[in-house]
This record gives structure tokens, sequence and C-alpha cells, in this order.
């Protein structure tokens, strides 16, 4: 009997644990390669699973995210092109600064809504985020 509860528990060991991918991003139409761009991946709870500043070369630029739990994602991304570390506004607060996001997702007024952003994550997976101006 210890023997088949044994067996069984190491075979649904292998099913327990949590699947993963990877995400690859690229993103274009990048003004120049001054400064960097700061790319945000955040959960469907828009909870932020990792930030990274990467470098830019001939207008774009790639990152990639490993081990990440099958699911639903969002990444946005801003050309910091003074590297202040912030996405630069107007009074209005209407970005100066280049900026993107997941699934390129028409704009209508006001800031595009985070859950059409969002993507599955289901298998290794390439996206491209286009910069807006």
């Amino acid at each position: 009997m210890k023997i088949i509860l044994l067996t069984t528990l190491l075979a649904m060991g292998g099913s327990l644990r949590a699947q993963t991918a990877s995400l690859a991003v690229t993103i274009d139409k990048l003004e120049s390669d001054k400064g960097t761009v700061h790319v945000t991946l955040r959960d469907s709870a828009q909870k932020i699973i990792s930030e990274k500043d990467v470098p830019i070369k001939n207008n774009t630029a790639h990152v990639a995210f490993d081990s990440l739990a099958h699911g639903r994602y969002a990444v946005k991304v801003f050309h910091d092109e003074n590297s202040n570390e912030k996405m630069d506004r107007t009074l209005l607060g209407i970005p100066t600064e280049g900026w993107g996001v997941s699934t390129d997702p028409k704009r209508g007024r006001g800031p595009v809504r985070f859950r059409n952003t969002l993507f599955d994550l289901k298998e290794n997976k390439k996206i491209t985020v286009t910069i807006r101006n």
C-alpha cells in the first residue's frame, strides 16, 4: 500500500509543477537610440512581475522574460529619452515621450484600458510593441 501511494505521489508531482513559458518582446519604431526603453510586465491582477530598462540599437529594443507561469500578462513600455527614469508629460498629462502597450489596442479618448492590453501566455511567445509618439 505504501509503495502504491508513493508511486502515485511521485507521478502526480510532475503534473503539479507550474508550467512556464518565455516571452520575447521587440519594441520598434523608436525615434532615436538615445536613452533606454523602460519595460513593465504585469500579470492579470496588475501586479508588477518585472521591470527592466533596456538599451536601444537602430531604433529597436529587445527584452526577454523567462520562466513565467502560464497566464495572462500585459506589457507597457516608454522611451526614456532623457534617462530621468520617468515618463515625461505635458501639463495636461499627455506623454511627451514615446510609449506602447502589448496587443496594440485601438486608442480612444484617455488612457488605454489595462484589460485591453492583456494577452495569453501558454507557450513561448514573441510579441512586438510599437511605440506611439
